[in-house]
Protein backbone atom coordinates (compact mmCIF):
# COMPACT_ATOMS: atom_id res chain seq x y z
CA UNK A 1 0.00 0.00 0.00
CA UNK A 2 1.45 3.42 -0.72
CA UNK A 3 1.96 6.14 1.98
CA UNK A 4 -1.20 7.81 2.66
CA UNK A 5 -1.16 11.53 3.86
CA UNK A 6 -3.79 10.39 6.45
CA UNK A 7 -3.55 11.35 10.04
CA UNK A 8 -4.90 8.98 12.47
CA UNK A 9 -4.93 8.10 16.25
CA UNK A 10 -2.57 5.43 16.07
CA UNK A 11 -0.99 3.52 12.89
CA UNK A 12 -0.48 -0.61 12.41
CA UNK A 13 2.79 -1.54 12.07
CA UNK A 14 4.12 -3.16 8.53
CA UNK A 15 5.67 -6.89 7.96
CA UNK A 16 8.62 -6.39 5.90
CA UNK A 17 9.92 -10.00 4.94
CA UNK A 18 13.38 -8.37 4.16
CA UNK A 19 13.58 -8.58 7.39
CA UNK A 20 12.94 -12.04 8.18
CA UNK A 21 16.17 -13.67 8.09
CA UNK A 22 17.36 -10.84 11.00
CA UNK A 23 15.04 -11.62 13.29
CA UNK A 24 15.60 -15.17 13.35
CA UNK A 25 18.09 -15.97 16.42
CA UNK A 26 18.05 -19.14 18.04
CA UNK A 27 19.56 -19.39 21.73
CA UNK A 28 21.88 -22.40 21.88
CA UNK A 29 20.39 -23.49 25.52
CA UNK A 30 17.24 -23.96 23.75
CA UNK A 31 18.55 -26.62 21.46
CA UNK A 32 19.64 -28.94 23.94
CA UNK A 33 17.06 -28.17 27.04
CA UNK A 34 17.80 -27.42 30.67
CA UNK A 35 16.68 -30.28 33.30
CA UNK A 36 15.66 -29.60 36.18
CA UNK A 37 18.28 -28.36 38.85
CA UNK A 38 20.94 -29.49 36.09
CA UNK A 39 24.05 -27.56 35.67
CA UNK A 40 24.36 -26.79 31.47
CA UNK A 41 27.71 -27.39 29.85
CA UNK A 42 29.21 -24.01 29.79
CA UNK A 43 27.35 -22.00 32.46
CA UNK A 44 29.22 -24.27 35.43
CA UNK A 45 31.21 -27.02 35.22
CA UNK A 46 30.47 -28.76 38.63
CA UNK A 47 27.96 -28.92 41.47
CA UNK A 48 30.35 -27.49 43.68
CA UNK A 49 30.07 -24.65 45.88
CA UNK A 50 32.04 -22.69 43.32
CA UNK A 51 31.12 -19.10 42.22
CA UNK A 52 30.04 -20.10 38.81
CA UNK A 53 27.56 -23.09 40.48
CA UNK A 54 26.16 -20.10 42.84
CA UNK A 55 23.00 -19.25 40.55
CA UNK A 56 21.73 -23.12 40.66
CA UNK A 57 22.04 -23.62 44.79
CA UNK A 58 18.93 -24.96 46.64
CA UNK A 59 17.60 -26.13 43.14
CA UNK A 60 17.38 -22.25 42.35
CA UNK A 61 17.55 -22.42 38.13
CA UNK A 62 15.21 -20.15 37.46
CA UNK A 63 17.28 -17.68 36.60
CA UNK A 64 19.20 -19.05 34.11
CA UNK A 65 18.21 -18.34 30.77
CA UNK A 66 16.63 -21.31 28.97
CA UNK A 67 14.18 -21.52 26.06
CA UNK A 68 10.31 -20.52 26.60
CA UNK A 69 9.83 -24.34 27.07
CA UNK A 70 12.08 -24.95 29.80
CA UNK A 71 11.56 -21.69 31.60
CA UNK A 72 7.83 -22.68 31.53
CA UNK A 73 8.08 -25.97 33.24
CA UNK A 74 10.72 -25.24 35.29
CA UNK A 75 8.77 -23.15 37.89
CA UNK A 76 6.58 -25.85 38.70
CA UNK A 77 9.03 -28.81 38.58
CA UNK A 78 8.05 -30.63 35.62
CA UNK A 79 11.21 -29.66 33.90
CA UNK A 80 12.50 -32.28 31.06
CA UNK A 81 13.64 -35.59 31.52
CA UNK A 82 17.19 -35.69 31.52
CA UNK A 83 16.43 -38.80 29.04
CA UNK A 84 17.74 -38.31 25.15
CA UNK A 85 13.82 -38.61 23.99
CA UNK A 86 12.88 -35.31 25.44
CA UNK A 87 15.71 -33.15 24.77
CA UNK A 88 14.18 -33.28 21.31
CA UNK A 89 10.98 -31.04 22.31
CA UNK A 90 12.44 -27.30 22.95
CA UNK A 91 14.16 -28.00 19.39
CA UNK A 92 11.18 -28.73 18.08
CA UNK A 93 9.44 -26.06 19.84
CA UNK A 94 12.10 -23.76 18.07
CA UNK A 95 11.71 -25.25 14.52
CA UNK A 96 8.22 -24.96 14.96
CA UNK A 97 8.41 -21.22 15.72
CA UNK A 98 11.17 -20.78 12.69
CA UNK A 99 8.09 -22.35 10.12
CA UNK A 100 5.67 -20.44 10.99
CA UNK A 101 7.83 -17.29 11.01
CA UNK A 102 8.90 -18.16 7.50
CA UNK A 103 5.49 -18.86 6.63
CA UNK A 104 4.17 -15.62 7.85
CA UNK A 105 6.86 -13.54 5.86
CA UNK A 106 6.22 -15.55 2.60
CA UNK A 107 2.42 -14.50 3.21
CA UNK A 108 3.21 -10.84 3.17
CA UNK A 109 5.72 -11.52 0.55
CA UNK A 110 2.61 -13.33 -1.58
CA UNK A 111 0.58 -10.25 -0.76
CA UNK A 112 3.30 -7.70 -1.72
CA UNK A 113 3.54 -9.41 -4.96
CA UNK A 114 -0.66 -9.09 -5.20
CA UNK A 115 -0.68 -5.77 -4.65
CA UNK A 116 1.94 -4.73 -6.98
CA UNK A 117 0.44 -6.89 -9.64
CA UNK A 118 -2.79 -4.97 -9.28
CA UNK A 119 -1.25 -1.50 -9.01
CA UNK A 120 0.53 -2.06 -12.38
CA UNK A 121 -2.45 -4.03 -14.30
CA UNK A 122 -5.10 -0.96 -12.78
CA UNK A 123 -5.38 2.58 -12.58
CA UNK A 124 -6.52 4.23 -9.56
CA UNK A 125 -9.91 4.86 -12.29
CA UNK A 126 -10.42 3.82 -15.28
CA UNK A 127 -11.75 4.87 -18.88
CA UNK A 128 -15.24 3.80 -19.28
CA UNK A 129 -15.74 0.24 -21.25
CA UNK A 130 -19.02 -2.05 -22.16
CA UNK A 131 -20.22 -3.41 -18.92
CA UNK A 132 -20.45 -6.64 -21.58
CA UNK A 133 -16.78 -6.91 -20.04
CA UNK A 134 -17.78 -8.60 -17.52
CA UNK A 135 -18.77 -11.64 -19.22
CA UNK A 136 -14.68 -11.97 -19.58
CA UNK A 137 -14.50 -12.88 -15.68
CA UNK A 138 -17.51 -15.01 -15.17
CA UNK A 139 -17.95 -18.67 -16.35
CA UNK A 140 -20.67 -19.50 -13.59
CA UNK A 141 -24.27 -19.48 -15.66
CA UNK A 142 -25.60 -17.65 -12.79
CA UNK A 143 -23.37 -14.53 -12.92
CA UNK A 144 -23.66 -14.64 -17.12
CA UNK A 145 -27.45 -14.11 -16.46
CA UNK A 146 -26.72 -11.02 -13.71
CA UNK A 147 -24.87 -9.25 -16.09
CA UNK A 148 -27.17 -10.18 -18.72
CA UNK A 149 -29.71 -8.54 -16.59
CA UNK A 150 -27.34 -5.64 -15.99
CA UNK A 151 -27.12 -4.72 -19.34
CA UNK A 152 -30.56 -3.84 -19.81
CA UNK A 153 -30.22 -0.63 -17.88
CA UNK A 154 -26.83 -0.50 -18.24
CA UNK A 155 -24.52 1.00 -20.76
CA UNK A 156 -21.17 1.71 -19.06
CA UNK A 157 -18.68 0.43 -16.39
CA UNK A 158 -15.53 2.74 -14.94
CA UNK A 159 -13.34 0.08 -12.60
CA UNK A 160 -11.24 1.32 -9.74
CA UNK A 161 -8.34 0.00 -7.99
CA UNK A 162 -9.38 -2.81 -5.39
CA UNK A 163 -7.12 -1.30 -2.40
CA UNK A 164 -9.64 -0.36 -0.10
CA UNK A 165 -10.82 2.43 -1.25
CA UNK A 166 -12.76 1.92 -3.73
CA UNK A 167 -15.67 3.31 -2.76
CA UNK A 168 -14.70 6.69 -1.65
CA UNK A 169 -12.95 6.76 -5.46
CA UNK A 170 -16.09 6.21 -6.90
CA UNK A 171 -18.13 7.99 -4.78
CA UNK A 172 -15.79 11.04 -5.26
CA UNK A 173 -15.47 10.77 -9.26
CA UNK A 174 -18.71 10.06 -9.49
CA UNK A 175 -19.43 13.83 -7.57
CA UNK A 176 -16.85 15.52 -9.50
CA UNK A 177 -18.33 14.26 -12.88
CA UNK A 178 -21.98 15.13 -12.37
CA UNK A 179 -21.31 18.39 -10.93
CA UNK A 180 -18.96 18.84 -14.11
CA UNK A 181 -21.43 17.66 -16.76
CA UNK A 182 -24.08 19.74 -15.47
CA UNK A 183 -21.73 22.97 -16.17
CA UNK A 184 -23.47 24.76 -13.34
CA UNK A 185 -20.60 26.77 -11.63
CA UNK A 186 -22.97 28.01 -8.29
CA UNK A 187 -24.13 24.93 -7.58
CA UNK A 188 -20.44 23.39 -7.70
CA UNK A 189 -19.44 26.99 -5.50
CA UNK A 190 -22.23 26.08 -2.87
CA UNK A 191 -20.85 22.65 -2.58
CA UNK A 192 -17.25 23.83 -2.19
CA UNK A 193 -18.78 25.99 0.65
CA UNK A 194 -20.57 22.91 1.82
CA UNK A 195 -16.94 21.32 2.52
CA UNK A 196 -15.32 24.23 3.81
CA UNK A 197 -18.07 24.15 6.11
CA UNK A 198 -17.83 20.47 7.31
CA UNK A 199 -14.04 21.62 7.85
CA UNK A 200 -15.05 23.74 10.88
CA UNK A 201 -17.23 21.01 12.33
CA UNK A 202 -14.37 18.79 12.30
CA UNK A 203 -11.70 21.10 13.70
CA UNK A 204 -14.67 21.74 16.36
CA UNK A 205 -14.14 18.06 16.97
CA UNK A 206 -10.62 18.35 17.88
CA UNK A 207 -8.92 17.37 14.57
CA UNK A 208 -5.81 18.95 13.64
CA UNK A 209 -6.02 22.74 11.62
CA UNK A 210 -3.57 22.30 9.13
CA UNK A 211 -4.54 18.39 8.26
CA UNK A 212 -7.55 19.34 8.16
CA UNK A 213 -7.15 22.50 5.81
CA UNK A 214 -4.82 20.48 3.13
CA UNK A 215 -7.44 18.22 2.74
CA UNK A 216 -10.84 20.34 1.63
CA UNK A 217 -8.22 22.98 -0.07
CA UNK A 218 -7.23 19.64 -2.40
CA UNK A 219 -10.25 18.89 -3.23
CA UNK A 220 -11.98 22.25 -3.78
CA UNK A 221 -9.20 23.09 -5.72
CA UNK A 222 -9.36 19.79 -8.08
CA UNK A 223 -13.47 20.22 -7.66
CA UNK A 224 -12.61 23.98 -9.51
CA UNK A 225 -10.40 22.86 -11.56
CA UNK A 226 -13.23 20.38 -13.48
CA UNK A 227 -15.40 22.93 -13.62
CA UNK A 228 -13.28 25.10 -15.29
CA UNK A 229 -12.22 22.10 -17.63
CA UNK A 230 -14.84 20.04 -17.92
CA UNK A 231 -13.32 17.18 -20.26
CA UNK A 232 -12.90 13.08 -19.66
CA UNK A 233 -9.13 14.06 -19.68
CA UNK A 234 -9.29 16.46 -16.66
CA UNK A 235 -11.43 14.08 -14.62
CA UNK A 236 -8.63 11.03 -15.07
CA UNK A 237 -5.86 13.50 -14.92
CA UNK A 238 -7.17 14.34 -11.19
CA UNK A 239 -8.40 10.62 -10.18
CA UNK A 240 -4.95 9.02 -11.76
CA UNK A 241 -2.94 11.35 -10.14
CA UNK A 242 -2.15 9.03 -6.77
CA UNK A 243 -1.72 12.58 -4.72
CA UNK A 244 -4.64 13.90 -5.40
CA UNK A 245 -7.10 10.91 -5.72
CA UNK A 246 -5.67 9.51 -2.60
CA UNK A 247 -5.88 13.05 -1.05
CA UNK A 248 -10.08 13.30 -1.90
CA UNK A 249 -10.53 9.67 -0.68
CA UNK A 250 -8.90 10.79 2.86
CA UNK A 251 -11.10 14.25 2.92
CA UNK A 252 -14.43 11.95 2.01
CA UNK A 253 -13.67 9.83 4.82
CA UNK A 254 -13.12 12.13 7.13
CA UNK A 255 -16.65 13.43 5.52
CA UNK A 256 -18.32 9.93 6.41
CA UNK A 257 -16.37 10.58 10.81
CA UNK A 258 -18.18 13.51 10.62
CA UNK A 259 -21.93 12.59 9.86
CA UNK A 260 -21.19 9.30 12.12
CA UNK A 261 -20.16 11.30 15.02
CA UNK A 262 -22.84 14.44 14.45
CA UNK A 263 -25.61 11.45 15.03
CA UNK A 264 -24.01 8.65 17.05
CA UNK A 265 -27.33 7.69 18.85
CA UNK A 266 -28.67 6.84 15.82
CA UNK A 267 -25.11 5.00 14.23
CA UNK A 268 -23.98 3.49 17.37
CA UNK A 269 -27.17 0.98 17.17
CA UNK A 270 -25.44 -0.57 13.90
CA UNK A 271 -21.80 -1.69 15.49
CA UNK A 272 -21.55 -3.91 17.96
CA UNK A 273 -17.57 -4.78 18.06
CA UNK A 274 -16.79 -1.32 19.33
CA UNK A 275 -17.73 0.24 22.46
CA UNK A 276 -18.42 3.53 20.90
CA UNK A 277 -18.52 5.47 17.57
CA UNK A 278 -15.74 7.37 18.41
CA UNK A 279 -13.70 4.26 18.50
CA UNK A 280 -15.60 2.68 15.47
CA UNK A 281 -14.37 5.95 13.55
CA UNK A 282 -10.99 5.30 14.72
CA UNK A 283 -10.85 2.01 13.60
CA UNK A 284 -13.02 1.36 10.46
CA UNK A 285 -13.12 4.59 8.53
CA UNK A 286 -9.81 6.78 9.15
CA UNK A 287 -7.41 4.28 8.30
CA UNK A 288 -6.62 4.62 4.35
CA UNK A 289 -7.18 1.30 3.21
CA UNK A 290 -9.94 0.21 5.61
CA UNK A 291 -13.41 -1.17 3.33
CA UNK A 292 -16.87 0.68 3.17
CA UNK A 293 -19.76 -1.13 4.76
CA UNK A 294 -23.34 -0.26 4.59
CA UNK A 295 -22.65 2.13 7.96
CA UNK A 296 -20.39 4.33 5.94
CA UNK A 297 -22.62 4.54 2.21
CA UNK A 298 -25.42 5.13 4.78
CA UNK A 299 -23.60 7.84 6.23
CA UNK A 300 -21.40 10.15 3.93
CA UNK A 301 -24.60 10.04 1.53
CA UNK A 302 -27.11 11.47 4.23
CA UNK A 303 -24.26 14.24 4.72
CA UNK A 304 -24.10 15.10 1.01
CA UNK A 305 -27.47 14.51 0.60
CA UNK A 306 -26.80 12.73 -2.42
CA UNK A 307 -28.77 9.13 -3.45
CA UNK A 308 -26.46 6.68 -4.62
CA UNK A 309 -27.91 3.35 -6.14
CA UNK A 310 -25.60 0.36 -5.52
CA UNK A 311 -26.48 -2.79 -7.35
CA UNK A 312 -25.57 -5.58 -5.36
CA UNK A 313 -24.21 -8.75 -7.73
CA UNK A 314 -23.22 -11.15 -4.94
CA UNK A 315 -25.24 -14.15 -3.68
CA UNK A 316 -28.71 -14.31 -5.38
CA UNK A 317 -30.63 -15.29 -8.38
CA UNK A 318 -31.08 -11.66 -9.13
CA UNK A 319 -29.03 -8.61 -9.43
CA UNK A 320 -30.65 -6.07 -6.45
CA UNK A 321 -30.20 -2.57 -6.13
CA UNK A 322 -30.43 -0.78 -2.62
CA UNK A 323 -30.81 3.09 -2.40
CA UNK A 324 -29.00 4.77 -0.28
CA UNK A 325 -30.71 6.84 1.82
CA UNK A 326 -34.01 6.04 0.77
CA UNK A 327 -35.54 8.61 -0.06
CA UNK A 328 -37.96 10.36 -2.88
CA UNK A 329 -36.34 10.27 -6.74
CA UNK A 330 -33.77 8.78 -8.66
CA UNK A 331 -30.67 8.14 -7.88
CA UNK A 332 -27.72 10.44 -8.70
CA UNK A 333 -24.64 8.14 -8.46
CA UNK A 334 -24.96 4.01 -9.56
CA UNK A 335 -22.14 1.66 -8.26
CA UNK A 336 -21.43 -1.78 -8.65
CA UNK A 337 -20.81 -3.76 -5.50
CA UNK A 338 -19.39 -7.36 -6.07
CA UNK A 339 -18.23 -8.96 -3.17
CA UNK A 340 -15.58 -6.41 -1.35
CA UNK A 341 -15.37 -3.92 -4.43
CA UNK A 342 -17.20 -1.08 -5.88
CA UNK A 343 -17.03 0.17 -9.90
CA UNK A 344 -19.00 2.98 -11.22
CA UNK A 345 -21.84 2.38 -13.60
CA UNK A 346 -23.44 4.68 -15.90
CA UNK A 347 -27.52 3.98 -16.87
CA UNK A 348 -28.29 3.30 -21.02
CA UNK A 349 -29.16 7.05 -21.13
CA UNK A 350 -25.67 8.17 -20.52
CA UNK A 351 -23.57 9.31 -23.31
CA UNK A 352 -20.14 8.26 -24.17
CA UNK A 353 -17.56 10.53 -23.79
Amino acid sequence: MEASPLVTSGTDGDTNSESFPKKLKVNDDSLRGVPNGEVVQGEADSTDNTENAKPYENGDHKEHKTSCCAAATAEDGNGPSTSSGNRGEPLKAVLDATEAQYIDARTTEQMNDIEAEIKQNLAFISEKEDVSILEEEYEDAIYIQKIADLKTRYRWLRRTRGDGNCFYRSLGLSLFENLMNAKDIPKANAFADLMVKCKDELLEMGYPKFTMEDFVDTFNDNLMRAMEQPSEETLLGIFQDQGQSDFIVVWLRFLTVLQLRKEPDFYENFIDTYPNIVDFCRAEVEPFGKDADNIHVVAITSLLKVKVRIEYMDRGQKVSAHDFPEVEGDPQITLLYRPGHYDVLYRMSHEAQ
